[in-house]
């Protein structure tokens, strides 16, 4: 009896595996699908597609992040937050999306991939500011800039850079703003990103003008 109770938790743990597994694969998929629109690559209509998918499989993804917490899966964890940070903010569900990300955080560390945690911590500081919470947003975003810098990616640099110089605008920090915005303008050049060159480029203009 004990053979066989054993023989069928191993059956139990691999089909949690595989069930995790196969959604965070969907998840990979989906996300150029989510955030591809703002830099043209696919059509909006595309883009509302996916929502929509990934918002009826959202329960599945929910067990998937359950069952990686419990078991130390904290690669799989991170992956998926860093993942799924686009559908919450733009599903709006910046609240559910908070509790999500913060858990997957909370269970995983910096070291287990900076590059996830970077983008994980982003989406984090977003939903924050989206609900006004500027000091949440502002710890989230300087975690995406350390992870970054760790990771030396001059890309996430500068994207990390750019939230936080978008951040202290909007709170009226001119000259940190200013700061953070050419930062990003040296890192985006480094990564030769044309997208994140005009946006740095653009912070720079908005805070000059503002000031």
């Amino acid at each position: 009896y004990a053979q066989e109770r054993l023989e069928k938790s191993k059956e139990v743990e691999a089909a949690h595996r595989r069930h995790a597994q196969w959604h965070l694969g969907l998840a990979r998929t989906a996300k150029p699908h989510l955030w591809g629109h703002r830099f043209g690559s696919v059509e909006v209509a595309d883009t509302r597609t996916w929502i929509a998918r990934v918002d009826r499989e959202l329960e599945n993804w929910k067990q998937a992040a359950t069952w990686s917490r419990e078991t130390g899966e904290r690669g799989l964890l991170i992956e998926l937050a860093a993942l799924l940070g686009a559908f919450w903010y733009l599903r709006g569900y910046w609240t559910e999306g908070r509790a999500f990300q913060g858990a997957a955080r909370l269970a995983s560390s910096p070291d287990v991939d900076p590059v996830r945690w970077a983008a994980a911590s982003l989406w984090d500081g977003h939903l924050a500011l989206h609900q006004g919470d500027l000091e949440g947003a502002e710890s989230a975003y300087r975690s995406a800039l350390e992870a970054s810098r760790s990771s030396g990616h001059p890309a996430d640099i500068a994207n990390a850079l750019r939230a936080l110089g978008e951040l202290h605008q909007y709170r009226g920090r001119y000259d940190e703003s200013l700061a953070f915005h050419r930062e990003s303008l040296q890192f985006a050049g480094k990564a030769e990103d044309a997208t994140l060159i005009a946006a740095a480029s653009s912070g720079i203009a908005s805070v000059l003008f503002a000031q």
